[in-house]
């Protein structure tokens, strides 16, 4: 009899704490799952942030790369011209030489 009674003391403690308003370990577990909440929402923000920074250094990356394509385009553009007219005197030397051939040969079957 005094397990039951020893029982149902028990039981009416719980019984009259919660009733009487002695939530302090739940209110406790409560708050202490809100907070594990907003520390994984601030987490996930930071993480957000510095993705974003990630980002935005990519990004800059990229604009520099494609400026120094088109620098580099320049120059092929140039070493092209310089090219051309490097031609353009071996051209005009190799006329030269023939005309000056052409004319020591009229010279000399003048002679």
């Amino acid at each position: 009899m005094y397990e039951s009674s020893l029982s149902t003391d028990c039981c009416s403690e719980k019984y009259l704490t919660k009733v009487i308003g002695r939530t302090d370990i739940e209110d406790a577990l409560a708050r202490l799952d809100l907070l594990t909440q907003e520390e994984v929402r601030m987490a996930a923000a930071q993480s957000l942030k510095a993705t974003h920074a990630v980002h935005d250094e990519v990004k800059g990356v990229d604009d520099r790369i494609q400026g120094v394509g088109s620098d580099v385009q320049q120059v092929d553009i140039h070493v092209q011209r310089v090219d051309d007219k490097v031609q353009q005197v071996a051209d005009d030397i190799g006329d030269q030489k023939s005309s000056s051939s052409s004319t020591l040969i009229r010279l000399a079957m003048k002679a």
